[in-house]
């Protein structure tokens, strides 16, 4: 029995943005992977909740504020009409499942009620999906457990009849609104804001004479949170410059870039048993980096683009193997490096008058 997630990033949106009483639209961020169920006979209720990652403070080991919605994809549409509205309650979903049948147990609130008044015809247990080999499979496609990651407003921003932090905090520890929460919000938010942004599943299964949990391995991480999220790449120009340096590159980020984001090239060669590019970090120390040069305005990170000047390179001939340089990009808040690397290659100056990456410099 487990549950194993292929999402380690999706982008974590808010209620407002799923609101099965608004026009039908998906916004993606499906979680993607599979739930093993227990071999075991006649009816077993599976329960999952959001749960924090594993290193955070101790007061909040067993509680994440972020939403659980399960989503209803229909023949070439999104059956909203079968979706209760996201509140406070729904940090955790409720499952039946019999009969290789997969059915939720919908939790209504006052919120299930259309914009003239008419209160929303909400199955209280519908069938999400159908159990295959002891497996549910998570994912996007009609069939599939359709599951969501939302966020719930700071108190601050919430209005009086939306999921806050705050609430969803309360229903989950069994207090009220007058029960002091301030110790548990504030590892919610600030500084602590990460806390809310990365998160795991729990998953328990429950019968009669049985019980038995997991939590997911992997840590899902918030892509849209520039301080720990994804570092997507998707484009960077020009990839060439003379060893002299001085010419102008643009890299280009699916996401926001957080302010302490710098351009790193790094040195690779081939694996002979292999055949396989192989990162020398060995080799790093020939080079130099942008981050080294310390002339104003060096680099310049804003929203998705990051620009630098490409910086001289007086040691690359010491390097005595065939080697190939990639650019890539390091967050210095965690270390965190961009998977996507782009090949850049330097030059050699052959002159003021000569080089052409000198007399026709990008800026």
């Amino acid at each position: 029995m487990s549950i194993q997630l292929d999402t380690a990033q999706t982008l974590i949106r808010y209620i407002s943005e799923w609101d099965p009483r608004e026009a039908a639209h998906t916004k993606g961020g499906y979680l993607e992977g599979m739930i093993e169920v227990p071999n075991i006979s006649g009816k077993i209720v599976m329960q999952i909740q959001t749960y924090p990652a594993e290193d955070v403070d101790p007061l909040i080991s067993q509680v994440h504020p972020v939403l659980l919605h399960c989503v209803r994809i229909g023949k070439g549409k999104r059956d909203q009409e079968l979706e209760p509205v996201p509140t406070y309650h729904h940090w955790k979903q409720v499952f039946e499942i019999e009969n290789d049948e997969v059915k939720i147990l919908n939790k209504t609130t006052e919120l299930d009620v259309e914009k003239d008044g008419r209160v929303r015809n909400v199955p209280l247990k519908d069938t999400v999906t159908k159990l295959i080999s002891n497996r549910i499979t998570l994912g996007r496609k009609r069939g599939q457990l359709n599951l969501i990651l939302l966020q719930p407003k700071q108190k601050s921003r919430a209005q009086e009849a939306e999921a806050s932090v705050t609430k969803v905090l309360n229903d989950r520890l069994g207090g009220t609104e007058d029960t002091p929460m301030e110790n548990y919000e504030k590892l919610f938010k600030g500084k602590n804001v990460k806390n809310l942004k990365r998160l795991r599943l729990k998953i328990d299964f429950f019968t009669e004479d049985f019980h038995c949990s997991a939590i997911s391995t992997r840590t899902i991480v918030d892509t849209g949170n520039k301080d720990i999220g994804a570092m997507d790449f998707i484009d960077a120009h020009p990839l060439l410059s003379c060893v002299k340096g001085n010419r102008t590159i643009m890299m280009v980020s699916e996401y926001s870039l957080s302010k302490d984001v710098v351009p790193i090239f790094q040195i690779f060669t081939i694996d002979p048993i292999h055949q396989s590019e192989v990162h020398r970090v060995d080799l790093d120390h020939f080079l130099v980096q942008p981050e080294e040069v310390k002339e104003d305005s060096c680099i310049e990170v804003m929203d998705v683009h990051i620009i630098f000047r490409s910086p001289a390179q007086p040691r690359l001939e010491l390097v005595t193997e065939p080697f190939a340089i990639k650019l890539a990009v390091k967050r210095n808040g965690d270390s965190n490096i961009c998977s996507k690397k782009f090949n850049f290659k330097y030059i050699e100056h052959k002159g003021e008058d000569q080089c052409i990456m000198c007399c026709f410099p990008i800026t």
